[in-house]
């Protein structure tokens, strides 16, 4: 079994407004709750990480079990071949995320 998840987001003030001081994406396996350990021993994924951009701005988050390639590898979060959770942590958040007015960008299932 394996997954391919991918997130476009936009890297800008408008996209990074819902946190004071940070928000990051983290892996835990579903049965125990811990992280998910991997070949790169990468845990989470967040805006302070150097991540590669598109060409439009926007940056691709790879969350998957086989290696990308070469130039994604940067964007990659290490998926184990089993179920597990995806959490978003966002540091200090602000109202709109409480409110419901700031959503994450969609993540999607990819093949």
């Amino acid at each position: 079994m394996g997954y391919k998840y991918i997130q476009a987001r936009r890297r800008s003030k408008e996209n990074q407004g819902y946190y004071r001081t940070g928000g990051k994406y983290y892996e835990y396996d579903s049965r125990e709750r811990y992280l998910v350990d991997n070949e790169i021993d990468r845990y989470g994924i967040n805006d302070r990480d150097v991540l590669k951009e598109n060409e439009d701005g926007s940056i691709d988050i790879y969350v998957q079990q086989k290696k990308p390639e070469k130039e994604q590898v940067s964007n990659w979060l290490p998926a184990p071949g089993e179920p597990f959770n995806l959490i978003l942590r966002i540091y200090l958040a602000r109202e709109e995320v409480f409110s419901g007015a700031w959503q994450p960008p969609v993540i999607r299932e990819i093949f």
